[in-house]
C-alpha cells in the first residue's frame, strides 16, 4: 500500500509541505518503492535497526520544524484536500493543537463505510473515557505546541500509543483543544 499512500500525500491540494518518510528497517521492497519517487518535497529516512513505532515517531518529532505536523501510516490513503482542510481550520483556531477527521474504512471484501467521530473539543475529551476519538493516521499536530511542551510518544507503549498521547495531552494541557 505504500506507493498509493505516498501518492495520496504528494497529491494534496496544497503543496507547501515536506513529506518525511521513515522506513523502520523494513526487509521488503518498501524502501525501494519510496526512493523511486522524484519529488523535492519527499525526504526518505531509514532506521538502520528496527526501533518500533513509538521510537520511530519520536525520531520524526525530533526533526519537526514546521508549523504543523501531519501523521499518516504507510497503509492509509488521504483525500486530496486533507492537509489544506486541517491546516486552514487550525490557522483559524490557534488553540487547536490536535486535529483529526472522520474517515472511510475498507473491508476485506472491498466495501467502504465512513467512521464518524466526535467533532468538537468537549465531545472528543468526553469520548476519551471510552475510546480513542482522534484517528492517528489522519491527525495533524500544531508543531509549536509539541515543541514548547516537549511532547513525545511514550516509548514503552506497544499498543494504543495514540490513545495514551491524547489522554496525556487532555489531562496535562486543559487549554489545548482537539477537533475532528
Amino acid at each position: 500500500f505504500v506507493e498509493d499512500a505516498v501518492k495520496s500525500m504528494l497529491g494534496q491540494t496544497c503543496d507547501d509541505f515536506e513529506l518525511l518518510f521513515l522506513d523502520d528497517a523494513s526487509t521488503d521492497s518498501t524502501l525501494d518503492i519510496v526512493k523511486g519517487f522524484q519529488d523535492p518535497r519527499l525526504t526518505v529516512l531509514r532506521n538502520e535497526e528496527w526501533l518500533g513505532i513509538p521510537r520511530s515517531l519520536n525520531r520524526l518529532l525530533d526533526m519537526l520544524q514546521g508549523e504543523f505536523w501531519a501523521h499518516m501510516d504507510a497503509d492509509d490513503l488521504c483525500l486530496s484536500h486533507r492537509l489544506e482542510t486541517q491546516v486552514e481550520l487550525m490557522r483559524g483556531e490557534p488553540d487547536v493543537c490536535v486535529c483529526g477527521c472522520s474517515y472511510y474504512a475498507f473491508t476485506p471484501r472491498g466495501d467502504t463505510y465512513i467512521i464518524e467521530l466526535p467533532r468538537d473539543n468537549d465531545d472528543i475529551r468526553a469520548s476519551l473515557l471510552f475510546f480513542s476519538p482522534v484517528p492517528h493516521p489522519f491527525v495533524t499536530f500544531r508543531g509549536e505546541f509539541f515543541r514548547r511542551n516537549n511532547i513525545r510518544y511514550a516509548e514503552k507503549m506497544k499498543y494504543s500509543l495514540d490513545y495514551e498521547l491524547w489522554t496525556r495531552i487532555a489531562v496535562r494541557y486543559p487549554g489545548a483543544r482537539f477537533l475532528n
